[in-house]
């Protein structure tokens, strides 16, 4: 059986300008998906494995060392536009995916000091990623350098 894509079919693909819907083309990730679904099957590991969905209480300001809590798909709910600069893990190369489920805009800050070093987020081209309505991003919490980076760069 395949991954369960139920949550990932909801999600409007990007009209290519990264204002709307998620940031990357749908059908990459559908590729992704599909590659694992192979892996898996190929290695006989259970392929109807389910996200833990966390959908923890409302953002109402800019968050430092963001703690949604143990999970894998965090529902975000912002009621302003607002900055996340950190994110706690709850363990060694974690993978969380990042869904911002309201109207305000979320904006993950690249290495701010208002989060602990171990809780802020690494992007290699050293700038901000804009989660808008609706858009989501996986991110990986790479433990060997003690920071969050998302899978897709950008």
């Amino acid at each position: 059986m395949p991954l369960d894509r139920t949550w990932y079919n909801t999600l409007v693909d990007d009209s290519g300008g990264g204002t709307d819907g998620t940031i990357i083309d749908k059908a990459d990730i559908d590729a992704l998906m599909d590659a694992v679904d192979a892996a898996l099957l190929g290695i006989g590991a259970p392929t109807d494995l389910l996200l833990t969905t966390l959908s923890p209480a409302a953002l109402v300001a800019n968050t430092n060392d963001y703690s949604p809590g143990a999970g894998t798909l965090v529902s975000i709910q912002a009621t302003t536009p607002i900055n996340l600069t950190g994110m706690v893990s709850t363990g060694a190369n974690q993978v969380r995916i990042l869904a911002n489920i309201a109207a305000a805009t979320i904006t993950i800050k690249h290495e701010s000091g208002l989060s602990l070093a171990a809780n802020r987020f690494y992007t290699a081209a050293g700038t901000d990623i804009v989660l808008a309505t609706n858009a989501f991003r996986l991110f990986v919490y790479h433990s060997a350098v003690g920071r969050w980076r998302p899978m897709i760069d950008g």
